[in-house]
């Protein structure tokens, strides 16, 4: 799943990146709302990772801004603050969940994969041939129902 991680912190960025990528995501990392912005208008995200306080503005407003014009890619607010009326204007202002920084990226990837569940039941991104079954969100492939394991690398690497 492609997603974009909008974080300044350079050494977070990288390794929430290389732990994402382990659990089957795709990540860009921009750590500026500008390169954000012409990120997401140059490519197709399932989903959003975004930190608050960023260099250059509120990572909030640009959310709202994406909302505002029609832009409906979940997003997940990471941030440490943690006061109540903030996390409600995050939800109120566009964010599908939130998480407080430090970020457990065991948790992180749960919830991301809950959020795009969510989404695909709107749109059932299954694909199915006769009695094969490929669910890209769970990244799981079944054989008449029952699950078919698979190497996450191929054999001759």
């Amino acid at each position: 799943m492609r997603t974009l991680l909008v974080d300044h912190h350079a050494d977070l960025a990288r390794a929430m990146r290389l732990a994402l990528g382990d659990g089957g995501f795709v990540v860009d990392v921009v750590g500026t709302l500008e390169l954000a912005s012409s990120a997401f208008s140059c490519a197709s995200y399932e989903i959003l990772l975004l930190e608050l306080a960023l260099p250059d503005g509120d990572g909030l407003g640009w959310l709202r801004q994406l909302r505002t014009h029609g832009h409906s890619v979940p997003a997940v607010i990471m941030s440490s603050l943690n006061d109540l009326d903030k996390r409600i204007a995050i939800f109120n202002g566009g964010a599908d969940d939130f998480l407080l920084k430090p970020v457990s990226t065991d948790e992180l990837i749960a919830r991301m994969r809950a959020i795009l569940r969510r989404a695909s039941q709107m749109t059932d991104l299954r694909l199915v041939f006769g009695n094969l079954n490929f669910d890209p969100v769970a990244r799981q492939v079944f054989v008449a129902e029952h699950p078919l394991m698979i190497a996450r690398r191929p054999w001759w690497d």
